[in-house]
């Protein structure tokens, strides 16, 4: 289908075509030709590209290659019919214009970069339904009209208030009387910028927060002046959602509803934002503030990302069937999978469902993942009791209550009557997820078991059970764990085994990490401070302070022999 010439000139060796009179919008993020080479090098590119894993190599390539980019877009698929035209603005080099493809009867790309629009037409070369044009995104002809237009992260680069006001009207012409402009952008007031991220976009601390005092620079705008923009532009009808940890490679969305703020929904978006550009501050824990956020009744306000749909008709559905949805898929395909919330006649329920090659069961070496759903239980996550006593001045008293108090459950829940050859307690091997992160405790007080998809075939010790408890807590909070996660672990642990050795916490380390192993499909190898999950700062403070925290040269020699796995295990954190 070709172009007016009046309006494009078709560059053949590209197989794109060029709007006449634009010059080249000169973004680049110093990918380009990486990712030209990598495409050029497979035959085939999928729309969920786990197949590029080992490709990734810095920030830009892991926006581009990671299949984590398209959990955005999978998250709202109900949202889209099989039968429109979409226009895709600003598309770069492509990872949404593949998903696309698979989806909707034809694509078309307008992207200012004439290099990145090469980008993605080698990436989607196998799609005939996908034309990719270049040209200035307010400026460029538009040849039709769309059922369904994307502006993914380029809604900022309107730079002003009324720039960004342009862009919108400009997509709003393009599209049908019922058409649909799906929309994700950073929020400036996003709670990662408190706690201490840097602005994604100028890499300066606060600048968003302080309303871009800086010229030139890409804006985003709070939830209320997104919305006030985007009525303007006459996009009267909209369905706000909310990505954590953000737009980009979001792993947790939510509907934005007034039914779901009781069902403590921070608690599904604990983890710490991650840093993409540069090293964070940890001014105070992200997981704590949103819950106060949450709680007081202004999570929407502060939520990291907007994802908007809307629409000037009021026609075009907007609402997903789902309230919340998680992505677990950063690592070993076959356990890829959603968790969604869903309300079931007059019932909320977890449904767990495989995501591209995951699957509903499988082994992974001398562990069994399967996927089961559940109703949904109304409570306090037990991880953020450990996080508000690990910030309180009572720390160790409290996080040791908590520990024995899982330990004791879980022992008259799993324990086998049997003991091991050091006479410490074997429990079942399906006890492996009886932590924190799975605990939810109901107003009663009792704690409720929420999620069970790992489970060892063989029984594990209780005091590794606890060790696994605390090590994966710590290592996620260790910016603010005191004296230093090594040391807590140590001394929680002799709480409750005084007996306990440095050989059998060494095990316990070979244990775990042999297990997140497994679970990511990862070789545990030790990686460099700076490509750990929380950097350099994180594993300095273990080597830190376990050195004080033991006396006895021997502890020290051993300790530090471990210190690596917590380096391996914090970057792996999560996973299980």
């Amino acid at each position: 289908m070709s172009l007016d010439p009046k309006l494009f000139d078709y560059d053949e060796a590209a197989d794109v075509w060029v709007a006449r009179g634009m010059g080249d919008f000169a973004y680049a993020d110093g990918s380009e030709d990486y990712l030209a080479e990598v495409f050029e090098s497979v035959e085939h590119v999928s729309d969920y590209p786990v197949e590029f894993a080992d490709q990734i190599r810095d920030w830009p390539s892991r926006y581009h290659l990671s299949h984590q980019r398209v959990n955005l877009m999978d998250s709202i698929s109900e949202l889209i019919d099989p039968s429109w035209s979409v226009l895709e603005l600003g598309a770069g080099p492509g990872a949404l214009t593949k998903w696309l493809a698979g989806r909707v009867a034809h694509v078309d790309v307008i992207e200012g970069s004439r290099a990145r629009a090469a980008v993605n037409r080698r990436r989607t070369r196998e799609d005939t339904n996908v034309r990719v044009m270049v040209g200035n995104i307010v400026d460029a002809p538009i040849p039709e009209t769309y059922d369904m237009a994307t502006l993914i992260g380029v809604l900022e680069y309107g730079k002003t208030r009324e720039g960004c006001l342009d862009m919108l009207r400009k997509v709003r012409s393009a599209l049908t009387g019922d058409g649909v402009l799906i929309l994700a952008i950073e929020n400036r007031l996003g709670a990662k910028y408190w706690a201490g991220c840097r602005e994604d976009h100028c890499s300066r601390f606060f600048e968003g927060l302080l309303e871009y005092p800086n010229a030139d620079s890409p804006i985003t705008f709070s939830r209320r002046e997104l919305q006030a923009i985007l009525s303007e532009a006459g996009f009267a009808h909209q369905q706000f959602y909310h990505a954590f940890p953000d737009y980009k490679l979001p792993t947790v969305m939510f509907r934005e509803s007034d039914e779901i703020e009781p069902l403590r929904p921070y608690q599904w978006a604990r983890e710490f934002a991650e840093e993409y550009t540069g090293a964070r501050l940890f001014l105070f824990p992200d997981p704590l503030l949103l819950k106060s956020v949450s709680d007081a009744g202004l999570l929407w306000e502060f939520s990291n990302s907007f994802v908007v749909a809307c629409s000037v008709s009021e026609r075009p559905a907007l609402e997903t069937s789902w309230l919340v949805r998680k992505y677990w898929n950063k690592h070993r395909p076959e356990t890829h999978h959603t968790i969604s919330l869903y309300k079931r006649e007059g019932q909320y329920r977890i449904e767990r469902a495989p995501l591209g090659p995951g699957l509903d069961e499988t082994q992974c070496g001398d562990y069994r993942f399967s996927l089961k759903n559940a109703d949904y239980v109304n409570g306090v996550l037990l991880t953020f009791e450990v996080y508000s006593a690990l910030v309180s001045e009572r720390w160790f008293e409290r996080v040791s209550a908590l520990a024995r108090e899982v330990q004791d459950e879980a022992k008259q829940r799993f324990w086998k009557g049997e003991v091991d050859d050091e006479g410490y307690p074997l429990l079942h091997g399906a006890s492996l997820d009886f932590a924190f992160w799975n605990l939810v405790r109901t107003p009663d007080g009792s704690l409720v078991l929420i999620d069970e998809k790992w489970e060892c075939l063989a029984p594990i010790p209780a005091d590794y059970l606890m060790f696994r408890n605390l090590l994966n807590t710590f290592g996620s909070f260790s910016a603010f764990v005191k004296p230093g996660p090594l040391a807590a672990i140590r001394q929680l642990l002799e709480e409750s085994y005084p007996q306990i050795t440095d050989e059998r916490i060494q095990a316990h380390f070979v244990r775990e990490t042999d297990f997140q192993s497994q679970a990511t499909g990862r070789e545990s190898e030790v990686k460099p401070p700076e490509e750990a999950r929380y950097g350099a700062n994180a594993v300095d403070r273990l080597s830190r302070l376990e050195a004080a925290a033991y006396a006895k040269d021997k502890a020290a020699e051993q300790l530090a022999a471990i210190a690596p796995s917590i380096e391996t295990l914090t970057h792996l954190l999560g996973e299980e």
